[in-house]
């Protein structure tokens, strides 16, 4: 059984995310009463989603981290302590 760990995990990517805003917006609406607050929090939710994505790109796809991110085998990245904690 040879199942390709990435693709199985971008192939749930988009259903989760519908679970997890679907969810949120069903449950703000019930609490909030209101329909406005509710599409505000789930579109700025997918919005910093779409900005995380997009910055990651940024980083692997610049010139200077690019190259530096990119070799001829892969590897999985490492936390190490000289990597800031924000």
């Amino acid at each position: 059984m040879n199942i390709d760990v990435s693709d199985r995990l971008a192939s749930s990517l988009i259903p989760f995310a519908l679970v997890v805003v679907g969810l949120s917006l069903l449950l703000l609406l019930l609490v909030f009463r209101s329909v406005i607050v509710p599409l505000k929090a789930s579109l700025g939710f997918l919005l910093s989603v779409a900005a995380t994505f997009g910055a990651v790109v940024a980083v692997l796809c610049s010139s200077e981290t690019g190259s530096r991110a990119r070799s001829a085998s892969p590897r999985p990245v490492r936390w190490s302590a000289s990597c800031p904690s924000w």
